[in-house]
């Protein structure tokens, strides 16, 4: 194609954009992928899940690649510790200038990437380079918006002074979406000691924790483990009694412990080079547990990253949700609230865990060796869940229910 053709088709986008026209587009851009991993199969169940709600040019438009490109972006500001609304003004931007893609051909002048950043902003690889690219999209907002002014400010206004476009009208339009897109991911993270998504397998022995850090699938799905590191000791309690989850939301898995009915956390506050977990003091987060360990579990209930406390007693599930975390690390515990009966199956049988990869836990019940989940389709506004019917997802599991486990 020459360069007049492209730049010719380019136009047609802008055009189309400026008009409201949002049906698929009879071109396609050159790109190059924005996860060097490649697009997830989270990544296109998300994208199928979103495209339905959005209202902008990107309704029913969304891919699986658009939203690994906008899952590098959420990352990236996620990785500077700055609040979803950073994330929801920078995935807005790149709307109407990509449609959310690593525009890899200088269609418009000299401007490449997510953010159709030009030659001045960095070199080709930079620009291209996702994280890269938003983390200067992010300088240049935080230098003109000192104090953090830019988070009262409109979406579109900052998007338009940090992008300085041609066409200003074109962001705030797309801000309802930029904000779906970036909540949608922001929740959807999935917790590990790293915090990278990628789960370790952890080990309690003699008292010491020792973890293998998971550091990506093979092309043959094995699993590339680190060797054993130890990230703690003294942990003499019963097997059951330890638990790890993400209670903070930010994406690293804390170790619980319950004793005598107490729950106490040890916040994960991320890893040194050598692997070793900083954690925190001991903080009681929950009294009166007085229930089996096997029937004391964590996780997110509402996809909204904080791992709710559940409890099973006498067949009925018991939800205390997580509003997040107190200046002294404390969780804001409510409830409980009933969501669940009949579960009169044995406590080491129940799991709770994301199948369907769309940041809400899955409750899950095994028996005579057969698995069932239960799909979590959302919270009603009484904190009830909406569950699925069961559907069978494993026969022959015929090991003990304590040797299940769903991570």
């Amino acid at each position: 194609m020459t360069n007049l053709a492209r730049r010719l088709l380019a136009l047609t986008a802008t055009v189309a954009v400026l008009t409201g026209v949002t049906a698929a587009p009879a071109y396609a851009w050159d790109t190059v992928a924005c996860d060097p991993a490649g697009v997830t199969s989270r990544d296109t169940q998300l994208a199928q899940q979103l495209n339905p709600q959005l209202t902008g040019q990107m309704k029913n438009r969304l891919t699986g690649y658009k939203i690994s490109c906008a899952r590098m972006v959420v990352d990236a500001v996620r990785a500077r510790n700055l609040p979803l609304h950073a994330a929801t003004i920078a995935v807005t931007t790149t709307i109407p200038e990509t449609t959310i893609e690593n525009v890899s051909y200088e269609y418009d002048h000299d401007s490449l990437g997510l953010f159709q950043q030009r030659a001045s902003w960095g070199t080709r690889e930079q620009r291209l380079n996702p994280a890269w690219a938003t983390n200067a999209f992010l300088n240049k907002m935080l230098q003109l918006y000192p104090g953090g002014t830019w988070q009262n400010t409109a979406v579109g206004v900052v998007c338009q002074r940090v992008q300085v476009s041609a066409y200003p009208e074109r962001y705030q339009p797309e801000a309802a979406d930029g904000a779906r897109i970036a909540a949608a991911l922001w929740s959807r993270r999935g917790d590990s000691l790293s915090g990278d998504r990628h789960a370790e397998v952890v080990r309690k022995r003699d008292g010491i924790l020792r973890a293998s850090y998971n550091n990506g699938v093979n092309g043959d799905l094995t699993v590339r483990w680190g060797d054993p590191v130890q990230i703690g000791t003294g942990w003499n309690f019963a097997d059951g009694a330890v638990y790890f989850a993400d209670l903070s939301g930010d994406g690293y898995a804390e170790v619980i412990r319950k004793t005598d009915g107490d729950l106490y956390a040890y916040y994960n506050n991320g890893i040194n080079s050598d692997l070793t977990v900083r954690w925190g003091d001991p903080v009681r987060i929950g009294n009166g547990w007085n229930y089996p360990d096997s029937a004391v579990y964590f996780a997110d209930l509402t996809g909204d990253g904080y791992a709710e406390a559940i409890r099973k007693t006498d067949g009925d599930l018991y939800a205390y949700y997580n509003n997040g975390i107190n200046s002294d690390l404390t969780v804001r515990w409510s409830g409980p609230v009933r969501i669940g009966n009949g579960w009169t199956d044995a406590d080491s049988a129940v799991y709770f865990a994301d199948l369907s990869g769309d940041g809400y836990a899955e409750v899950i019940r095994k028996e005579n060796g057969n698995v069932f989940a239960y799909y979590n389709n959302g919270i009603n506004g009484d904190l009830t869940v909406r569950w699925g019917e069961p559907v069978q997802i494993g026969t022959g599991w015929n090991d003990p229910d304590s040797a299940l486990y769903f991570v």
